[in-house]
């Protein structure tokens, strides 16, 4: 048991010198457990457990702060652990399992601390070693690489939400609990929907193709909006479905502009009155923006710069 952390502090060095000590010692039992000494088995995980003092006047005014607090003192431990075990350069130890996990303050050690002491008995962190032969969960080949496929979807989609979700929540437990949410829920929501596109594309080809780089870009944005993960994710897809028709759009535009006028106006112009200014039969399309004749169906300008340089002297 690692005590004595600062209040709201992960930092190592505000403890107590024989609580660093105690750090060093478990280093070198675990690398010692390798020795392959008679009736030693070796360390092959290691959990850190955090644990938060009480504070319910923060917690209310910052909910979920304790539970960061606690995770950021495993953290803490388990990398100055960590790294003292890798520094021995020893390839053996690269098969340990590491562990983290934080109890906010739901397991206090002396509760209804009311001593600066004792309160400092609440503020620590648990080092649990086991020596077992095979760390828990098992997975065999099969699980292992649908647990990879997953990870990395995950991964990918938590740096993205983080990146939205740290610009709408101040704190930063916050933000990265809600990145963690919808990255948590991005795959089943993403199976859900490619399941019902497929039923109803009459094997045309994969329906996601086309539409999760812009339902990744849009995820950004939306993560930074909605304090919902089911909200930022809808709206999400919502935007990145919207893509298909908007592209299009752009696409006819850009034809547009850079054609050779007067052209035939095309099937898929839209006439909108009374915006252009001249004669009662040049209007502007609203799909394409540029100004037709419509009397004699065709177009006469890129747009109303153009068509007032042009017609309107």
């Amino acid at each position: 048991m690692i005590r004595g952390f600062a209040k709201y502090s992960d930092d190592l060095p505000s403890t107590p010198p024989n609580q660093q000590a105690k750090l060093a010692a478990l280093a070198t039992g675990i690398v010692s457990s390798y020795s392959g000494a008679p009736n030693v088995a070796p360390i092959t995980q290691v959990v850190v457990v955090g644990h938060a003092d009480d504070d319910p006047a923060r917690e209310r005014s910052d909910p979920g702060f304790l539970q960061y607090v606690s995770e950021k003192r495993a953290d803490t431990v388990l990398e100055n652990l960590s790294c003292k075990i890798h520094s021995t350069n020893q390839p053996k130890l690269n098969g340990i399992r590491w562990s983290v996990v934080g109890r906010g303050a739901r397991n206090l050690a002396v509760p209804g601390a009311r001593t600066e002491a004792e309160r400092k008995c609440n503020r620590r962190a648990e080092v649990l070693l086991l020596r077992t032969a095979q760390p828990s969960p098992r997975l065999d080949e099969q699980q292992h690489l649908e647990f990879a496929a997953d990870h990395g979807t995950f991964l990918e989609y938590y740096h993205i939400a983080l990146q939205g979700t740290s610009g709408q929540f101040p704190a930063p437990h916050s933000a990265e609990k809600q990145a963690r949410e919808i990255a948590d829920k991005v795959l089943p929501f993403l199976l859900k929907r490619l399941q019902k596109k497929r039923a109803s594309s009459l094997g045309c080809p994969d329906p996601q193709g086309e539409f999760l780089p812009y339902f990744k870009d849009a995820l950004q944005g939306t993560a930074s909006k909605f304090a919902s993960a089911d909200e930022a994710i809808q709206k999400a897809a919502e935007a990145a479905e919207a893509t298909a028709s908007g592209l299009l759009l752009e696409v006819r535009k850009l034809e547009w502009k850079y054609a050779s006028l007067p052209q035939p106006m095309s099937a898929d112009c839209e006439v909108v009155r009374g915006k252009v200014g001249g004669p009662a039969n040049h209007v502007l399309c609203r799909t394409h923006d540029h100004v037709i004749d419509a009397s004699a169906k065709t177009v006469i300008a890129h747009g109303l710069d153009e068509y007032k340089a042009a017609f309107r002297r």
